[in-house]
């Protein structure tokens, strides 16, 4: 007889009761493989209980290995399998993974790069990371839009949506693409999940395995494992203080068959370089004679602070070449990864057939909540927070660095967004030692390397102001200038 004692009074149910102890039996070997359970209506008498209460207490077994049942036979106790430990106590049996990747899941590994190259706390001086600075971020605004959203819609918001997008978001964003002279119908615009989602979208419906394309060198750090995963051939074309080398890329395409194009002519990243109208133009031009696709990263369009605004190359195409990336990453919040593609509607069309095979569709709820934002003025509120924010911000970054920078250093003041490119000229020394120099003191900037096809002839970094206040901005870069100061054995400043 196998005793359990069950007890009607204890908060837990009585088949739990007894899954729980006649469990414990066998975890022991108390009760051992092979082994015969009492029949459920003898179980059921013995505790006083109904029959239906073994029978449930038994299923639940049965579903957790311990026990086997045949039809109209005794239910006996089985060999239990072992439950699986974590990966990091496997064994030499354990499954390779590293050999079962793919070539292009191995090359896209090789190049991906993740921000925080030393722990960082709150006593460092984060120049690296380039989201949205969380005191930025519209917290309730967004929270009263999205439960406006699931109030006004309830359900329909909690369905798979349309996978071009949610069409009120299509509409207000072909209708604020307006503003910067773009002219596209709803039908024109995709919904993604943020622009590095819309890239890859771009690259799988355009692209094949070996396909050759151009980009800006140094460009977008990211972008480059996703040329990996896709197995493209990538020349860069290096930039200067004006843009990407024209020369340089008209005569490859002379010399080679290019598919598409990529660039950033807004706050280039990692430059933070903006182009003219002149550069944008000749640059649509050589694209149409060769017939390039040119995909136009406009991720931070909105963040203007200097000067006259060039207008977007997707607002000059009239042959329908360029495929325009939109975000709402660096104006409104990271964490919501939302963003849209402009393109002429055969291009939308077939994306949305091919997207649809991948993931379906951007969550409604947040679609719906943006649209909220964007049709009331909070929106266009918050930018112009941004603006007088950063605007500040960038002015005493500029200011600070043409005060302090060796003279050896060379950069380009930015008009708008969060980021400045120092290249480090005559300096007898690495980059992986200048960088370290910097972390010793708590700075952290982002390594050139990260960003470029080819080498760099000279140490190079990025650094972020996005998530820095001005104090911050201004002790900190006088901070770096006099590591740079020490590095080229220029006696620092005392301040």
């Amino acid at each position: 007889m196998i005793l359990i004692d069950i007890n009607p009074k204890n908060k837990n149910p009585l088949y739990q009761q007894i899954i729980r102890q006649l469990a414990a039996l066998i975890d022991s070997n108390s009760l051992r493989p092979g082994d015969r359970l009492p029949a459920t209506r003898q179980l059921a008498r013995q505790l006083g209980v109904h029959r239906s209460t073994v029978v449930r207490a038994y299923d639940e077994l049965l579903a957790l290995g311990y026990i086997h049942s045949q039809q109209g036979g005794y239910s006996t106790v089985r060999q239990k399998q072992k439950l699986a430990t974590s990966s990091k106590q496997h064994s030499k049996t354990y499954f390779r993974w590293e050999e079962a990747l793919s070539q292009s899941a191995k090359q896209t590994i090789d190049k991906i790069w993740t921000p925080g190259s030393i722990n960082k706390n709150k006593h460092q001086l984060d120049f690296e990371s380039f989201d949205l600075d969380q005191r930025m971020i519209p917290v309730e605004t967004i929270r009263k839009s999205i439960n406006h959203a699931l109030c006004d819609e309830g359900a329909d918001l909690l369905k798979y949506g349309p996978s071009a997008g949610y069409y009120p978001l299509r509409k207000l964003i072909a209708r604020r693409l307006a503003v910067h002279a773009i002219k596209v119908l709803p039908e024109e615009i995709l919904i993604t999940h943020g622009a590095q989602h819309g890239m890859d979208l771009v690259l799988r419906l355009l692209t094949n395995t070996g396909d050759a394309i151009t980009i800006e060198d140094p460009t977008y750090g990211l972008f480059l494992p996703l040329t990996a995963a896709h197995r493209l051939k990538v020349h860069g074309i290096p930039m200067l203080s004006t843009g990407m080398d024209l020369d340089v890329f008209e005569k490859l395409i002379h010399d080679q068959h290019i598919k598409l194009i990529y660039t950033m002519p807004n706050f280039h990243n990692p430059t933070g370089i903006t182009t003219d109208q002149h550069h944008r133009e000749r640059l649509l031009e050589l694209c149409v004679k060769h017939n390039i696709v040119i995909i136009e990263d406009a991720f931070d369009e909105e963040m203007k602070y200097f000067g006259r605004v060039p207008l977007p190359i997707k607002s000059m195409d009239r042959q329908g070449n360029v495929i325009y990336l939109g975000t709402f990453s660096k104006v409104l919040s990271p964490g919501m990864r939302m963003g849209w593609i402009a393109a002429p509607t055969p291009c939308i069309d077939a994306m949305t057939y091919f997207r649809r095979a991948l993931d379906l569709s951007s969550p409604l709820p947040l679609q719906a909540a943006i649209t909220r934002i964007l049709r009331r003025d909070d929106f266009e509120k918050h930018i112009q927070r941004l603006h007088r924010a950063f605007r500040q911000r960038m002015l005493a970054a500029i200011k600070t660095l043409r005060q302090n920078l060796p003279a050896q250093v060379q950069w380009t003041p930015p008009s708008g967004g969060y980021l400045i490119w120092l290249t480090l000229v005559d300096i007898p020394l690495t980059e992986h030692r200048i960088i370290a120099a910097l972390n010793r003191e708590g700075i952290l900037v982002s390594p050139g390397s990260r960003f470029s096809v080819n080498s760099n002839p000279w140490p190079c970094f990025r650094i972020s102001i996005s998530q820095r206040d001005k104090d911050e901005i201004i002790n900190g870069l006088k901070l770096l200038c006099n590591v740079l100061k020490q590095l080229y054995g220029i006696a620092p400043n005392k301040d």
